[in-house]
């Protein structure tokens, strides 16, 4: 895990597409930063759930992950996202 750390931190640092979530630098850092090492993770990186209540910005998350991908190289500059939006179903 601390060599993948290290490896992200090598990277390019161009827009930190991060910090425009509000708790970049505080209770979502180490969220950013596992998402981070999932994303450099040899072979194409790992899959990723996010998952939380509604409007806690799920979607917004996925967004800048897929904006700092496509930054840092890891994706096609046209790798389009798929967001899979599952609702609990109610009895």
């Amino acid at each position: 895990m601390a060599e993948l750390l290290a490896e992200s931190d090598r990277q390019p640092e161009q827009a930190d597409h991060f910090s425009l979530l509000t708790g970049h630098d505080g209770s979502l850092r180490k969220p950013i930063e596992q998402m981070k090492t999932a994303l450099f993770y040899p072979n194409g990186g790992l899959p990723l759930l996010i998952v939380g209540d509604s409007g806690t910005g799920k979607s917004y998350m996925a967004e800048l992950m897929h904006e700092f991908a496509i930054a840092q190289g890891l994706l096609a500059p046209d790798a389009p996202l798929c967001l899979l939006q599952l609702r609990p179903v109610r009895q």
